[in-house]
Parts: C-alpha cells; sequence; structure tokens
C-alpha cells in the first residue's frame, strides 16, 4: 500500500492532468470562436491561468511546510512577551514625591525634605545640609535639577 505523501502527489498529478484538460478544451473552443488577432491573447490566458492554479498550489504547499517547522529564534523574539518588571515600592514612592515636591513647596518642605535630611543623618553627613532655594513662582515646588542638586550637596558634605 502506497503512503500517504505518495497518493498525494498522485492526487495532485490527477488534478493537473484534468486542468490541463479542462483548459485545452476551453482553450480550443476560444481559439476557434475568436478572430485571428486575438487567438494570441487566448493562448496567454490559458497559459497565464496554468500558471496561476500551479503558483496557488506550491504557495500552499510551502505554506503547510513552514507551519510545520518550528519557528526561528527570530519569529519566537518578535510574540515573545516582555517580562513583568517590577518596582521596589520605595523607588515608586519615591518617585511619586520627587513629582509631587515638584508641583508643591509645601510638600517638598513638610515630606522630602525631612527624609533627605534623615537620609544624610544616615549616611553620617556632618553639620547642617542648607534647604534648597525656593521658586520664583508661589505654591509651585523646586524644580528637579533644584531636587537632584540638593541630593548631591547631601551626598558630598561628608
Amino acid at each position: 500500500m502506497p503512503r500517504p505523501h505518495d497518493r498525494a502527489w498522485l492526487g495532485l498529478l490527477v488534478r493537473y492532468i484534468v486542468l490541463i484538460a479542462a483548459l485545452f478544451f476551453i482553450t480550443f473552443i476560444a481559439y476557434t470562436v475568436v478572430g485571428a488577432e486575438n487567438r494570441l491573447l487566448v493562448l496567454r490566458l490559458a497559459v497565464a491561468t496554468f500558471a496561476c492554479v500551479a503558483l496557488v498550489d506550491i504557495r500552499r504547499h510551502h505554506g503547510q511546510r513552514a507551519e510545520e517547522t518550528s519557528p526561528s529564534q527570530f519569529e519566537r523574539a518578535l510574540h515573545e512577551e516582555a517580562p513583568d518588571v517590577t518596582v521596589a515600592p520605595i523607588l515608586r514612592r519615591l518617585q511619586e514625591e520627587l513629582k509631587f515636591s515638584t508641583a508643591s513647596r509645601r510638600y517638598f518642605k513638610n515630606v522630602l525634605w525631612p527624609r533627605l535630611e534623615e537620609l544624610a543623618k544616615v549616611a553620617g553627613v556632618h553639620g547642617h545640609v542648607p534647604e534648597p532655594m525656593a521658586r520664583a513662582w508661589p505654591r509651585r515646588g523646586l524644580s528637579l535639577q533644584t531636587i537632584a542638586n540638593a541630593i548631591d550637596r547631601i551626598g558630598s558634605v561628608r
């Protein structure tokens, strides 16, 4: 008994023989009916029809083979999900404090600055660390650059 792969080629061969016979029959009728100036067009259409059917079959065959094979590293990387990144709660809290400190001077003075002074004491900073100057706008917090400079001063006072 032939293997399934051999039978698939046999079925394909039979389909192509039937296609060629049908195309030959239709082309023969059209060739005899049309005028002499359009006979070449009829032959070209018949060949183009056969080529299209053959290309569709080839594409289907290779498409199935491509789906059966395992994806390459590149294809796996395209569909790979990024790992969940967890941010430490203390960093998230610090980010919120910096954000609120730029929006409100009072928040900086009452929340973030005491924490920075406590951090300076824990880090072993000797002496008093001066509080940064406020912006010219009332009710606005400090700029991120001013806060960064204050943190740098705390780190360099040692």
